[in-house]
């Protein structure tokens, strides 16, 4: 059976930065659930993280380009969590490698699993898509 990795916080639990979750009502969801196949991480928590945190943002780029070492991430009051945030990326990545996931369901918006967009790191409720073009977080 093919797996699925998903985010930790679409599985009900309160783990993002601000100890909420994301609920998920979908029959297709229920179903995946049911058969065994998702498979929950947080790569925040697994990074080292702890709930709550302050809230981080990718700052003037995106996520492929701090993962290409050329760009950051950064908490509101300014301190580096670049390496963290790249730190729980890997740790994802293997996870998933090593439970044999095909797909990914991911929270948009967090700077860890934004796929079609993150908060632009001005912290004021700006986006942008993943491929860099600014947005509005009603996306």
């Amino acid at each position: 059976m093919r797996k699925i990795l998903v985010s930790g916080c679409l599985n009900g639990r309160p783990i993002r930065f601000n100890s909420t979750n994301v609920s998920v009502e979908s029959e297709i969801w229920d179903r995946w659930e049911s058969e065994g196949r998702l498979v929950s991480f947080c790569p925040e928590l697994a990074a080292g993280f702890a709930v709550p945190r302050a809230p981080a943002e990718i700052v003037g780029s995106t996520a492929s380009v701090v993962l290409q070492d050329q760009g950051r991430v950064e908490e509101d009051n300014g301190t580096d969590v670049t390496d963290m945030f790249v730190d729980g990326a890997k740790l994802a990545a293997q996870q998933a490698m090593a439970e044999g996931c095909v797909i990914a369901v991911l929270t948009d918006g967090s700077p860890s699993c934004g796929t079609t967009y993150t908060y632009d790191g001005a912290f004021t409720g700006g986006t942008r898509c993943r491929h860099g073009c600014h947005g509005s977080a009603s996306q």
